[in-house]
């Protein structure tokens, strides 16, 4: 899976569940927004190991790495990269 696919699958969980109306886009920082609070992390955590197939470890779910879209997917992306190479 490449990262557009990823940005699109993490968008789409987004607008089904963060309680806002404004649009954002890949690169809106989700945290300064308001977007992101601590119980979507949560759930976004839950979505993103369960359908990507990956282990976040509690180094990997910070600011930086929640900010945006784009940055997830990057995350992600490693991740599954990392988890490729090991096997």
């Amino acid at each position: 899976m490449n990262s557009h696919e990823i940005e699109l699958q993490l968008a789409g969980f987004l607008h089904q569940h963060a309680d806002v109306f404004e649009e954002f886009d890949t690169t809106t920082d989700l945290i300064e927004e308001g977007i992101l609070d601590s119980l979507l992390v949560t759930d976004l955590v839950l979505f993103t190991q369960q359908q990507f197939g990956i282990e976040l470890s509690a180094r990997d779910i910070s600011p930086e790495n929640l900010s945006s879209i784009e940055r997830m997917a990057r995350l992600i992306c490693d991740k599954q990269e990392k988890r490729r190479d090991a096997a």
